[in-house]
């Protein structure tokens, strides 16, 4: 069925009831774009049936199919939208709002866009000490991952004295309802930044390493909480070298 008779027979049967369902995404195949480069998304939810696509630049795409939701993705939604979305050229990792297009409605959820060169990995567990801490070795690179209740994620990265980094942890702009507190650790395990606040905010970090050697990032919740809509998206870039 084309995507415009699949669209209007949704809404057809919508009509039929005595009020209409709030059309709503649940979730989402990825939540980060790579820059220049088309990505297929899926959105998963119910009483879904978009028109077409609301963007803003640097982001464009397109609207493929909406369907309904087959085998274990059953759970996330009775509805899967298919998009092809591009990201635009970035400095930074940025995130960016895509909107289904409903009649009388934009339902809109938030990805993050990744500059060129950055390795997409989800999180690896068990990472809940120094020991076990997740390594990133690449210098651009992005982690995904919802944060559990009762332990903190901890990630560790090699650093060379005079390196610039620019560390973001992705949560509110993606509805998630992590109340990020994000700390990073010098090679001797000394604190050496925390990053935190009342609001279920995005947290960004500028970073200049003073000494060769392993910095870890500790990501928890301000209330200790956690589970799958404690969301997130960690981006680790080296930006810059001041070496002598």
């Amino acid at each position: 069925m084309a995507l415009l008779e699949w669209s209007a027979a949704i809404l057809g049967l919508l009509s039929l009831g005595q009020a209409a369902a709030k059309p709503e995404v649940k979730a989402e195949s990825s939540l980060v774009l790579a820059s220049g480069k088309p990505t297929i998304v899926m959105f998963y939810g119910e009483a879904l049936a978009p028109t077409g696509l609301v963007l803003k630049l640097p982001l464009s795409g397109r609207l493929i199919a909406t369907k309904p939701t087959e085998g274990d993705s059953k759970k996330r939604g009775s509805i899967q939208v298919e998009a092809e979305l591009t990201a635009g050229a970035l400095p930074v990792p940025t995130a960016v709002e895509v909107g289904l297009q409903h009649v009388g409605a934009v339902v809109t959820r938030s990805l993050v866009a990744l500059p060129a060169g950055f390795t997409v990995l989800q999180v690896k567990r068990p990472n809940q000490t120094p020991a076990q801490a997740m390594t990133l070795s690449d210098s651009r690179i992005a982690v995904t991952g919802a944060l559990n209740a009762d332990s903190p994620d901890i990630f560790r990265f090699h650093a060379k004295a005079g390196d610039t980094w620019e560390i973001g942890l992705f949560a509110g702009s993606l509805g998630s309802a992590l109340d990020a507190m994000v700390r990073v650790r010098n090679p001797r395990r000394a604190s050496i930044a925390l990053l935190g606040g009342s609001e279920k905010r995005d947290r960004h970090l500028s970073l200049t390493a003073v000494s060769d050697g392993d910095y870890t990032i500790e990501l928890t919740d301000a209330e200790s909480r956690g589970g799958e809509t404690f969301r997130y998206v960690l981006t680790v870039m080296r930006v810059e070298t001041t070496r002598r």
